[in-house]
């Protein structure tokens, strides 16, 4: 019972229940468009998700960080600095869309004007997450989870089943979403907040910047890489084997990031991080070794009864995703212990160590690609591992050097 109590407090669990929801939210959403969508246009919804969250990561750069870090206030010079960020973001990711995956000229425009949104909305989201208002700052930051389900009507009552369709609902409800967490960030302002400045760019952003771009383009990379080395049709595949199978994994991996990094940074010594660190890890771990059994059996029977036959995806696939769920979490961990007390220096190595991991990943996928979806899946989660064994040995450090 006192483990059960203790689960229901841990706010890292509570965020995940809340991020698990949304994965729910997700899953049914791919697996409902890849039923009501010919395949080559859901293979390209799925590849816009991943450039938005890539663009957002690229058009919010460092800023989150530095907000937790410092609890920053929701100013009219972040705002300004936001607003550039996002909108070279926007031209990069437009750019990207058409020259490098041929997208159509409109949905590139969309995808341009989406990604500018989702930046901005990853700010205000940061400042909520500082002040530790979980649920509003989740909701900013992982509004994605619910698009593609809201999007199946307006498909449905369409013309054309198109992928434009989908990326012009989801363009507007950023926009929404965005709005009015800057409205509310505005509003709720702390008497000790921190304001931006220079220094703090220099020494900190430009680190904190370059693991945080690493590790968005990390989460989206599978779906890229896929796209890149195999074929649209394997996305799919490998979409909805990650929407229901891996989902748990990565809600876990981006909870413990999202609740960890305030309060460990708000930790009185090393004993009080010890223990929220030991405590939030074995409820963490415990849940996915509980859920791995289940979602081996159960994916390929969900995805074979709601998207069709023709979708169909074996047991070797969900294993994969599920192993490269369990490094992801660990990885998410790590990261986290040296997001919120890691000096800039190990900021910058955690930063390179970002990198490296992409780079290994990306070299793997190649190599193997000839051997099929399970392999190239299965190499890059060993670029995942790459990063989680350098950021445990600079979190060890990390909190040996507290007091």
């Amino acid at each position: 019972m006192r483990i059960v109590i203790g689960a229901l407090r841990s706010p890292a669990l509570r965020s995940a229940a809340i991020l698990a929801a949304g994965g729910a939210g997700f899953a049914l959403g791919n697996l409902l468009l890849a039923r009501v969508l010919p395949e080559r246009e859901y293979g390209a919804v799925s590849l816009l998700l991943s450039l938005i969250q890539v663009g957002a990561a690229l058009g919010s750069l460092g800023l989150p960080t530095l907000v937790n870090r410092h609890a920053l206030a929701a100013t009219g010079q972040l705002f300004r600095y936001g607003m550039w960020l996002a909108l070279l973001a926007a031209l990069v990711v437009g750019a990207v869309a058409v020259v490098s995956y041929q997208l159509p000229s409109f949905i590139a425009y969309v995808l341009a004007a989406t990604v500018a949104a989702a930046a901005l909305g990853r700010i205000a989201g940061a400042v909520m997450q500082s002040r530790q208002r979980f649920g509003t700052s989740l909701l900013l930051t992982q509004i994605h989870n619910w698009l593609l389900l809201a999007s199946v009507p307006l498909v449905l009552m369409a013309d054309a089943r198109s992928a434009a369709v989908v990326s012009v609902f989801i363009l507007v409800c950023y926009v929404i979403t965005t709005s009015a967490g800057w409205r509310v960030a505005t509003q709720e302002q702390r008497p000790a907040a921190g304001t931006l400045s220079l220094r703090m760019l220099w020494s900190e952003g430009l680190s904190a910047a370059g693991f945080g771009l690493a590790f968005n383009v990390f989460l989206q990379l599978d779906r890229l890489v896929i796209g890149d080395v195999l074929s649209l049709q394997d996305v799919a595949a490998y979409s909805l084997v990650a929407s229901v199978a891996g989902s748990p994994y990565r809600m876990l991996q981006v909870s413990a990031g999202h609740t960890l990094v305030p309060r460990l940074r708000a930790a009185a010594n090393r004993e009080t991080a010890m223990k929220l660190l030991r405590h939030e890890a074995l409820l963490m771990i415990g849940l996915s070794v509980l859920a791995a059994p289940v979602l081996f059996w159960l994916t390929p029977w969900i995805i074979g009864k709601v998207a069709g036959p023709a979708m169909g995806v074996g047991h070797m696939l969900t294993a994969a995703v599920i192993v490269v769920g369990f490094v992801r979490l660990w990885e998410g961990l790590a990261a986290a212990v040296v997001n919120a007390i890691g000096t800039p220096r190990e900021l910058l190595i955690l930063s390179v160590l970002g990198w490296l991991g992409i780079a290994v990943a990306v070299a793997l996928a190649s190599i193997v690609s000839r051997d099929g979806l399970v392999a190239v899946v299965l190499a890059l989660g060993a670029g995942w591992c790459a990063i989680a064994v350098g950021a445990t040995t600079l979190a060890f450090e990390a909190i040996l050097r507290l007091d």
